[in-house]
């Protein structure tokens, strides 16, 4: 057993003369590792909305952009009731779906009251429930001024998401009526990072709408400013640290990007998601 060295070839044989932290030079340092591993962890989901490429855009166009460009997330979004009964999806476009690991879906809002009585947006509840069955939806966003009665929510089975308004809406663009939408009813919210910010650039009502809606965020709204246009993409945006630092206090939370793509738009997606991604990761 005493001559258990021997049995080391003269390459591996340590020579105990020789200070073992001398001649390491050359050897990886754990710090560096640890720095790449850290600027190469992004956030894994993340995707674009429907809305981001134009109208005249086939739908099974949009999404094989986005597919292609590795976005995980998809927001199907339809502004108005029309849009959203003329969608009956092919057999082809539900696999297209499909690929995609979380779908959110976008409610209209545009000219409508919900659960106000009249019944005239009974089609459209009934339409999403559809879908719902159809493909897995992670969520179905409302717009918190389009709602006339909560209590409407709460008893259809679709994972809801309230979504901060606007600072010209007249109900969901405050703290106050965040949390009394939070206090009264049991539904969830999508946060709308722009939408903050454009109501208030010092991101104080930010930090406030998140600490309000606390781990009820399912869903995180992403684009910029850039002059008087407040629907640009992040890394083309001149608020787009302050998009990026909210982006890095809420991880493991979905990211719709819903900046317009234009121009060479494979390209744009592709520098979008790859810099929302990197940037808007706690890591970084």
């Amino acid at each position: 057993m005493g001559g258990g060295l021997g049995l080391l070839s003269p390459s591996h044989q340590i020579d105990l003369t020789v200070r073992q932290c001398e001649g390491r030079e050359g050897l990886v340092n754990l710090a560096t590792i640890t720095e790449k591993i850290e600027a190469d962890y992004i956030r894994g989901l993340i995707g674009f909305s429907t809305v981001c490429l134009p109208e005249r855009v086939k739908f099974d166009d949009k999404l094989n952009v986005y597919w292609r460009v590795q976005a995980t997330v998809l927001e199907l979004c339809f502004p108005t009731p029309a849009k959203l009964l003329a969608f009956a999806p092919t057999k082809e476009k539900i696999v297209l779906i499909k690929k995609f690991g979380i779908v959110i879906i976008h409610a209209p809002w545009q000219g409508l009251s919900y659960f106000d009585n009249t019944g005239n947006t009974d089609q459209l509840i009934i339409k999403l429930v559809q879908l719902a069955k159809i493909f897995p939806v992670s969520g179905v966003i409302f717009h918190p001024d389009t709602i006339a009665n909560f209590n409407g929510l709460e008893v259809i089975p679709l994972p809801v998401l309230i979504e901060n308004a606007s600072g010209d809406k007249k109900f969901g663009s405050t703290v106050e009526d965040i949390a009394r939408i939070k206090r009264d009813y049991g539904v969830n919210f999508a946060f709308n990072i722009q939408q903050a910010w454009k109501s208030d650039p010092t991101m104080k009502l930010a930090d406030e709408m998140i600490l309000a809606m606390a781990d009820r965020i399912r869903c995180l709204r992403a684009s910029g400013q850039s002059g008087n246009d407040g629907q640009v993409p992040v890394h083309l945006a001149d608020n787009y640290q302050e998009i990026c630092q909210k982006l890095r206090m809420i991880p493991n939370v979905p990211v719709v990007l819903e900046g317009r793509l234009s121009g060479k738009v494979l390209t744009m997606a592709k520098n979008e998601l790859s810099f929302v991604a990197k940037n808007g990761h706690p890591l970084n």
